[in-house]
């Protein structure tokens, strides 16, 4: 009785192999577990490494390469939104220091008794100021 194998998956580098290399990679992937000890058998692997092998290792590196190159592209992408997540949290910080030191002047001017009709029109502009830009 011959043992029985199961049958691998595909290998990820075939969309960079020839036509060629293709079928007879697939063939042996594929064939029966019967076959496998078949003369035949022993041929197309020995035709296979003796016509495909140097194309195989090509398409094994361009397949090294298109994951370097896509986890170089996620990682870029990651520290972009980081940097950008950092200014924005430095704007909200420094707008959050400019609403504290507008709302202490306020304060402080609204304290002032003595103040002139010119000092009270600036009170009320830096007031509506303040309401804008600090809800």
């Amino acid at each position: 009785m011959n043992p029985v194998f199961a049958v691998s998956p595909p290998a990820p580098e075939l969309k960079y192999m020839s036509p060629k290399c293709v079928s007879m990679l697939e063939a042996q992937r594929t064939a029966p577990n019967a076959v496998r000890y078949q003369p035949s058998f022993a041929e197309l692997r020995r035709n296979y490494q003796e016509q495909c092998s140097e194309n195989q290792a090509e398409a094994r590196r361009r397949l090294y390469e298109e994951k370097r190159k896509s986890q170089q592209q996620t990682a870029e992408q990651e520290r972009e939104m980081k940097k950008q997540q950092l200014l924005s949290d430095n704007a909200a910080k420094l707008k959050s220091a400019q609403c504290i030191e507008m709302r202490e002047a306020l304060e402080a001017r609204k304290r002032r008794t003595h103040m002139t009709d010119g000092e009270i029109r600036d009170l009320g502009l830096f007031e509506t100021r303040y309401k804008e830009r600090c809800p």
